[in-house]
């Protein structure tokens, strides 16, 4: 490496605490989350390359302190489920409540010692004391490409499996509610019954769904619409709504001449609450955790760096969630904020300089190129994933980003005015009910456009690995305006993993028999490249219930790179 490039790559990360502890907490975590020899290697070999970069003895002060920390929380995390099914008599509790009638339990007894004080899901309210027959199944792996692999999230979720339990032999004591649980339900209630009562239906259902965290409020039509648009993430209760709801308070609050350390930290509370009454689930832990830090330095007088506070965001979830790594969401999450601070500045280089300042590039340049750096960024683990990019979502958002965040606000000032008397939040219901109309219609109209959504299907491995490096060493050149041979090799990698990618594959036949629960359903791809599918399984009886096309063959064409099918032949009916 150039020595001038290299002394100021130095100086501008030493500073950065956060970033070393995240090296330190990484470094421990390979050695237990990767297999034996390989995680102890890799683990030793980024603590010893973090000890070399970092110049200041407080830089490797916290990486060794992120490694000792990391390993001694690691200790009681427990990743493998049980491999096949126990059946005996199990007594449980339910300690966590994650839809109505179900929740995570612990085992306090079972016929097996090895399983006492593991975690399993199974039906009951929070508090309850469950004994009886019961057998423990485990999560089975997805058997479909493309399919949920309940095995894998069980591991990340520290579950064992799912019991069932004999019905006859089962006892129930009910257990004092308690005051959080019953805090809980009773916003869920108010919420869901002044949205209801005051807008219509299905403006009601989008806002329950992002207020309270449960899509299961809007209709499978909706879901998949919002899917396809690339709008998804806008129902999950992610960054975008903490920002919009703690950013919010901070505007309110200063309004009201309240000063600025009590704004922020009035603000962090409200947040901190707001994920509490959610029941703490991982993308709304993710983005309270990553606005407490934003709201710490503010409060506490320090210049924000928004680079060290995501590094110790990052630390710190891995830290008290080892499994996070292995989540789609926590992937996609941190990849789309690294590529907002590092890539957003380095696309700006290619804005004419008369765009870079100004009302238009605040309103108009700066969302394009944050929505371009975080989709290019996103692109390969939505690839790897769902077999998807919908490159419609960055004009879809642009549209309807504004419109959600006044309606989100809107719908909450509501809930927030229900014991007032209905014409007092008649201003904000119109106010959620148009922005409500406005996010459907995008979503909708976006979703049915085919060619809003790239269909590469599951890119190999190393392709994966290579796309992401090339965007890393992109956004760092661009930014530091290294010499022009960095340039030749980036462009040469990148010509190299697209001509593999699209390499001339021999002819042949493929079948491919998908799980559908009832009946069967099977791909086949001719030589010739045309693509049918002979059966298609049953479909949804109810809504919401299981349809092997959306649940099965869809998400199997996808992940297998198959935009269409040119022949839909039904054996019977």
């Amino acid at each position: 490496m150039n020595p001038s490039l290299e002394a100021s790559f130095r100086e501008q990360l030493d500073p950065l605490r956060g970033l070393w502890l995240c090296v330190g907490v990484v470094s421990g975590w390979c050695v237990f989350a990767m297999p034996w020899p390989f995680g102890v290697a890799t683990g030793t070999v980024i603590a010893l390359a973090g000890l070399w970069a970092a110049r200041s003895a407080g830089s490797r002060i916290a990486l060794l302190a992120g490694a000792v920390v990391q390993v001694g929380f690691f200790q009681a995390w427990e990743p493998v489920p049980v491999p096949a099914d126990r059946e005996g008599r199990f007594r449980v509790v339910v300690e966590r409540r994650t839809a109505p009638g179900k929740g995570v339990c612990r085992i306090l007894s079972s016929v097996d010692p090895t399983l006492l004080d593991r975690r399993v899901r199974c039906e009951g309210e929070l508090g309850d004391s469950l004994e009886g027959k019961a057998r423990l199944r485990p999560l089975r792996p997805a058997s479909n490409p493309g399919g949920f692999d309940a095995r894998s999230w069980g591991a990340s979720a520290g579950l064992e499996g799912f019991l069932v339990w004999d019905d006859d032999s089962l006892l129930v004591r009910k257990g004092p509610v308690p005051f959080g649980e019953g805090l809980r339900k009773w916003t869920e209630n108010v919420t869901t019954h002044a949205l209801a009562s005051r807008m219509e239906a299905s403006s009601a259902s989008l806002w329950t769904a992002t207020l309270l965290a449960r899509n299961d409020a809007l209709p499978t039509a909706a879901l998949e619409a919002f899917r396809q648009s690339g709008l998804f993430h806008m129902l999950s209760v992610s960054g975008f709504h903490m920002a919009v709801l703690g950013g919010g308070l901070v505007v309110l609050l200063t309004l009201l001449r309240v000063g600025r350390r009590a704004s922020w930290l009035l603000a962090a509370s409200s947040v901190l609450a707001y994920a509490w009454l959610l029941s703490f689930p991982p993308p709304v832990t993710r983005s309270a955790l990553a606005f407490l830090v934003l709201a710490g330095a503010m409060a506490s007088g320090r210049r924000p760096n928004a680079r060290n506070a995501f590094f110790l965001a990052a630390a710190l979830l891995l830290v008290l969630q080892p499994n996070v790594a292995f989540q789609m969401g926590a992937q996609l999450t941190f990849v789309a904020t690294a590529a907002l601070l590092w890539g957003t500045p380095a696309l700006t280089r290619f804005v004419p300089l008369r765009w870079r300042r100004g009302r238009i590039h605040d309103w108009l340049v700066a969302p394009v190129l944050a929505s371009l750096a975080a989709t290019l960024a996103t692109a390969p683990v939505l690839a790897w994933h769902v077999g998807t990019v919908a490159w419609i979502g960055i004009p879809a958002g642009l549209v309807s980003a504004a419109a959600f965040a006044l309606g989100f606000l809107s719908a909450l000032a509501t809930v927030l005015m229900a014991w007032l008397p209905a014409w007092c939040s008649w201003g904000f219901a119109g106010a959620a009910e148009g922005s409500a109309r406005l996010v459907y219609e995008v979503a909708l109209r976006a979703g049915e456009w085919s060619p809003g959504s790239l269909v590469p299907g599951r890119p190999d491995p190393w392709i994966l690995v290579g796309c992401l490096l090339s965007l890393v060493l992109f956004f760092f050149t661009v930014r530091r305006r290294v010499a022009g041979r960095i340039w030749v090799v980036l462009a040469l990698v990148v010509v190299a993993m697209f001509a593999y990618a699209w390499r001339p594959v021999p002819p042949r036949l493929r079948l491919i028999a998908l799980d559908v629960g009832q009946g069967s359903a099977t791909l086949a791809t001719w030589p010739s490249g045309r693509n049918w599918l002979v059966d298609a399984g049953p479909g949804a009886r109810t809504e919401g219930g299981r349809d092997a096309g959306r649940d099965a063959i869809l998400p199997a064409m996808r992940i297998l790179g198959i935009p269409k099918l040119d022949v839909v032949a039904i054996s019977h009916a």
